[in-house]
């Protein structure tokens, strides 16, 4: 129901100076599949800060994992009560798949989530936006788009910077 506390915009937890947004960007066309980029975005002395780690192969695919795993374990000592934001359920089927593939990260990434930190934004966002258009959807891409439109922003670049065919060139030069 419309009334609902669990609905919309009520399903966001309280603020935490450590909370961080996270956001994984995969190439699927790699054999068995790459996940390329951990991206965070957290505070930093004030301000919001961008970190990433890369993979472009299988092994620093798994570095990758243990570090932005690491790093988000490491932040929740500083700051118990964080949150770790990301849009629907790639983020952390990734991550788990990866932990469960490699067999590295598992009691971190089981620590994170029985503690309930990842928070999925696309519930609050399909529920608490309304945006004229059932057809349209409420993809990242498409409430990006109109956010960008809403602050009068100019062909902004998305998530990475990058459009996918600029990422599939760049993964076939080894870069």
């Amino acid at each position: 129901t419309p009334d609902d506390p669990r609905r919309g915009l009520a399903r966001l937890p309280p603020r935490s100076p450590g909370d961080v947004v996270l956001d994984l960007e995969g190439y699927p066309l790699a054999e068995g599949g790459l996940e390329y980029l951990f991206g965070v975005v957290a505070q930093a002395d004030g301000a919001a800060a961008y970190r990433a780690w890369w993979g472009h192969d299988a092994a620093s695919e798994k570095q990758a994992l243990l570090d932005v795993l690491t790093w988000v374990s490491e932040r929740r000592t500083q700051h118990p009560d964080l949150h770790v934001y990301h849009y629907a359920a790639y983020e952390v089927t990734a991550l788990k798949r990866l932990a469960g593939r490699y067999g590295a990260g598992e009691e971190l990434l089981d620590a994170l989530l029985r503690a309930e930190v990842f928070v999925d934004l696309y519930p609050v966002v399909h529920q608490g936006v309304r945006i004229g258009a059932p057809s349209v959807g409420h993809s990242l891409y498409t409430m990006a788009r109109l956010f960008a439109y809403m602050l009068d922003m100019k062909e902004p670049r998305l998530v990475t910077g990058y459009t996918p065919r600029e990422i599939d060139f760049a993964l076939e030069r080894d870069e």
